[in-house]
Formats: C-alpha cells, sequence, structure tokens
C-alpha cells in the first residue's frame, strides 16, 4: 500500500525495485533518510526508534520505548500526534510538527510523516529535526523586534527634532543647493519673511528674500560651506523696505540619499544676554544687603553662600569662615531642624516661618524664623534659606503655655499617691507629656505632621494614632492609642 505526496512522486514499481531488500538494509535506509524516526504498533506504543544523529540524550530515548507515542511529546501537541497517527495509510498525509520534551534542555521540534507497515498492522514515523529551522525562526524574530524598536526611537527621535525645528524662535530654512528652492521653512522663518500660510515660502527661490549685493556673499559663503564640511556664518543682506541685514548660519547636510543645505538665522542676543547678566548682578546685590539673613546651602546642607545680615546673627567676622562648614553647626539642634526643612523643600518645593533657633557664636540662642527653596544649577542641587530673627513674646510663661485642661500641678501628682494605682498616675503624667512634645513638633514644623513624625522618632501612622487621641490638630479626641505601651 503507497502513500501519495503532494508535491512529490513516489516510485513506479516498488515490488520489483525493493523485493530483494533485507531487513538490515532497510533499517539503514530509513535511519539514514530521518532525523529520528519511530516504530509504533497498532495499539500506538512506540516498539523501537532510530536516529541519524543523536538528537537527545540515550536517556531521553530509552524511556521512549514501551510508552505510548502520545506520552512521548508536549502537553500541548499530543492533539498532533494522535491526529498523525490516525492519518497512517491515508492517501495525501501532512506532515505535522511535534515538540518532545527533554528534561533540562529546549523541546526537540520534529516534522513527521507517517508511513504503514501493512504486514503487522505497525506504522512508522519519518521525523526531521526543526532546530535550526527554530533557531532561525528566533532569530528572524528578535531581529523583527529589535527593528520595531528601532523604528520606534527614530520615530520619537524625529518627532522631537520636528517639534524643535518647528517651535525654534529662529528662523529656519532647509534649502535644495540644486535649484536653490526652500524645502522646508519652521514659523519663524514664515514670520520673518511675511508669508501667511504654509506654503508661502515652501517652493521659492531663496534669492527671491535676498538683495541684489546679499546675492554674492550667499554665493560665498554656500561654496564655503560645501568646501570645508563645517558650519560657515556671515552677514546677509534681505531684501525690504527699510534694508534688513541678518547673522546667518550655513551648513550642508544628507537626508534621504539628497543633499541639502541648512540656513538659520541667528539672533543677535548680546544685549539681551548682557541685560539678563545685569538683573543677576542686581538680585545678587539685593540679597548680599538685605536686612533678613541668606544662606545658600549645598545638597550636604554645608555653607555656599552667606550675607552680612547672617553673618553679623552667627557673630562671625568674615564670611570666608564659614564657608564650606555645616550649616548644623548654627541652628536647631542636632540638625534635626535642617532634616525637616531639607525633606520639605524636597517634598513640596518650598518651606515657610519654620520657628527654631540660631545659635551664634558668642551668646545665647536667637528664636528666629526660616523659609526656604531649592533651585538646581549645572545637576547640582543648592537650599537657599532665608531667616528672620522672630521678636521674643512679650507674654508671661503661663500664657505661652498651651492650655491643657488635664495638666496637675506637682503637689498634686503626688497627693494621689494612695488615691490612684501607680500606673494611672504614671499614664496621666506620660499623655500631659507626650501631647506637649507633639505641639511643640507641629509648631516647630508649621504643622508639617510628616516632619513632626521625624522630629518625635514616631512614624506617621502612629503620631496620626495619637493627634485623634489627644484632638490635636482638628482630629477627632478619645480614639484609643494601641502603640502606647502603658496601656498593653
Amino acid at each position: 500500500m503507497g502513500v501519495n505526496f503532494a508535491g512529490g512522486r513516489t516510485f513506479s514499481d516498488p515490488d520489483r525495485s525493493f523485493s530483494n531488500l533485507d531487513a538490515a538494509l532497510i533499517a539503514s535506509l530509513v535511519t539514514a533518510s530521518a532525523d529520528i524516526a519511530f516504530l509504533v504498533d497498532v495499539e500506538g506504543r512506540v516498539l523501537d526508534v532510530a536516529m541519524r544523529d543523536e538528537v537527545c540524550p540515550p536517556s531521553v530515548y530509552r524511556e521512549w520505548i514501551g510508552r505510548p507515542f502520545v506520552e512521548t511529546v508536549t502537553s500541548e501537541c499530543r492533539l498532533k500526534a494522535k491526529r498523525l497517527l490516525g492519518d497512517a495509510g491515508s492517501q495525501n498525509s501532512a506532515r505535522r510538527e511535534i515538540n518532545h520534551p527533554v528534561p533540562g534542555a529546549a523541546d526537540l521540534p520534529v516534522s513527521y510523516s507517517i508511513l504503514p507497515l501493512t504486514q503487522n498492522g505497525a506504522k512508522i514515523a519519518l521525523g526531521r529535526d526543526l532546530r535550526t529551522v527554530s533557531d532561525l525562526q528566533q532569530k528572524l524574530m528578535s531581529a523583527q523586534i529589535a527593528y520595531d524598536h528601532e523604528f520606534e526611537r527614530i520615530r520619537d527621535v524625529e518627532a522631537q527634532y520636528r517639534l524643535l525645528f518647528e517651535t525654534s524662535a529662529e528662523a529656519h530654512l532647509v534649502i535644495d543647493p540644486g535649484n536653490r528652492r526652500i524645502v522646508e521653512a519652521n514659523a519663524s522663518a514664515k514670520a520673518r519673511f511675511g508669508a501667511s500660510g504654509s506654503g508661502d515660502i515652501v517652493g521659492r527661490n531663496i534669492e527671491t528674500f535676498l538683495a541684489e549685493d546679499g546675492l554674492p556673499v550667499f554665493d560665498a559663503l554656500v561654496a564655503t560651506a560645501f568646501s570645508s564640511g563645517r558650519t560657515e556664518r556671515g552677514t546677509l543682506q534681505l531684501k525690504g523696505e527699510p534694508r534688513d541685514s541678518a547673522m546667518v548660519a550655513l551648513r550642508f547636510f544628507r537626508h534621504l540619499g539628497a543633499s541639502r543645505l541648512s540656513l538659520q538665522l541667528v539672533s543677535d542676543n548680546g544685549q539681551e544676554r548682557s541685560e539678563f547678566r545685569r538683573s543677576e548682578d542686581l538680585l545678587a546685590r539685593l540679597g548680599r544687603q538685605s536686612p533678613d539673613a541668606i544662606a545658600l546651602l549645598d545638597e550636604e546642607m554645608r555653607v555656599v553662600l552667606v550675607n552680612e545680615s547672617l553673618l553679623d546673627l552667627i557673630q562671625i567676622a568674615d564670611a570666608a569662615q564659614a564657608l564650606g562648614r555645616p550649616f548644623a553647626n548654627w541652628i536647631g539642634s542636632r540638625g534635626l531642624e535642617l532634616t525637616v526643612l531639607k525633606n520639605a523643600v524636597d517634598q513640596q518645593g518650598f518651606l515657610r516661618n519654620l520657628s527654631t533657633q540660631l545659635r551664634p557664636v558668642h551668646g545665647p540662642p536667637l528664636p528666629v524664623e526660616v523659609s526656604g527653596t531649592a533651585v538646581e544649577r549645572d545637576g547640582v542641587r543648592y537650599y537657599g534659606l532665608s531667616i528672620r530673627q522672630r521678636k521674643r513674646s512679650q507674654r508671661s510663661p503661663e500664657e505661652e503655655m498651651p492650655q491643657i485642661p488635664d495638666v496637675r500641678p506637682a503637689n498634686e501628682m503626688i497627693g494621689l499617691v494612695g488615691q490612684m494605682p501607680l500606673r494611672d498616675i504614671v499614664r496621666d503624667t506620660t499623655e500631659i507629656i507626650e501631647k506637649l512634645c507633639i505641639e511643640a513638633a507641629l509648631e516647630l514644623t508649621g504643622n508639617n505632621r510628616a516632619s513632626a513624625s521625624e522630629i518625635l522618632g514616631l512614624s506617621r501612622q502612629a503620631l496620626y494614632t495619637k493627634l485623634r487621641r489627644y484632638g490635636i490638630g482638628g482630629d477627632r479626641p478619645g480614639q484609643p492609642d494601641d502603640s502606647d505601651p502603658s496601656l498593653q
């Protein structure tokens, strides 16, 4: 019984041609014609396996013998394996690609065709190793993915440069040097040459915009730019009443296999830059002479610049004595205030009226309010502080003390001994101290709860729990504090 392969041809008289072949020769022919061959019985069990090369380890194909053929393939290929066995004996049977699992390695892809052995109902499956084809397909897919990524990147870059070209404040023309016609023009160029509409400049000859005595200069600049390969600058006379001149920069480049000339009208910003520098100098002078103390710190909160008012407050004669030193030497306690300020500025962009103390070299601490912000220059972050001395309150200490209804005098606390358990007395005292410390931290940080929790050494969740418990900052009082060890 023969099998007709689509698009191929079998031997015309196999009975006569192969009648004298013995079994060993037929086995050699099968092994030579296929990378791997399975001999399968009527029930679909593997009777034997032959390989031209060692396409998989011996320990693998030895386990296949005696097992059903469908169990030697991967789970997703079992339906294909069943259909392959069912194709035996049918006309024009199709090749089927099936994967075999290989422990510790990639699956083995094989393309099978199957032939019946009519004497005993067995079948033989002839397979072609597809690993080389699979590797080529994988490389093709990887190349396609890389191509797609590169295409997206180039498209993004083109969009960015197109945006820069269109939004540039300077007039920019792209010219075909062969006929001197304008190929592209940005909005500034259209406005400069009095065009209205997108197509008024594009397609026109650049010579129509140049004065008669500007043409030789333009020709010389083009020739120099072409021969040097660099950007050439010069002054061109433009048409118009009154006569106008413009600084231009010309350079040749290649685009889609064609030569193009870039012509850019360079603005003379010297006067603008000079005025900007004068404004910066004026602002710096105002900062130096400001009655408020001003300090500029680096990322490590070290002094970069201070004005005279700050030198007076910290009682240092020369600014050189403060440069490079930690600003924590003169403000707050243990650097906590600077940490609070830096975190607030990093998170919010600024901080206003942080109440703290300035510690001069000589004399008592001074109450001050600090406001700060941050700027970046050349990739380095700087922190600017404005420090204003706070007038000492004229109120009595009793008036400055927050009015807490639960505060008891010390003698009253002593009088509670014997009337209340020590545990309750300690708890009441602890609550009073906690409330005072939390209110002081909130006042110190300008009601910044995140910074207050850092000063107090509490997590934000623990601070919010205590705020609700004591009714501070508009939170509803009376909520229990589960983190309080005295309540355990």
